[in-house]
């Protein structure tokens, strides 16, 4: 995995293998129908492992230019996702 990542940094390029994702519909209620249904994306481990040290390097980062309370903010479970994607 350091290697995949050392990788990216020098490169700023994923390899294809990590590049791809695998959307699933799964259905929110029971009507069958294409619209009763949400995309949930599926993602490499290489990639949910990487962008987990990224997210914790800009929070320390966040904290060490005075921004203590925004990376506090971004690591409450329901507003962590708008803070990183």
């Amino acid at each position: 995995m350091e290697k995949v990542s050392q990788e990216v940094e020098n490169q700023g390029r994923w390899p294809a293998q990590v590049r791809g994702g695998l959307v699933a519909m799964l259905p929110k209620g029971e009507t069958g129908d294409p619209e009763d249904h949400r995309p949930v994306t599926l993602l490499s481990i290489i990639y949910r492992g990487w962008a987990k040290v990224q997210a914790a390097r800009i929070q320390a980062w966040m904290a060490g230019v005075g921004l203590e309370a925004l990376a506090v903010l971004c690591q409450q479970p329901n507003i962590r996702q708008r803070c990183w994607g």
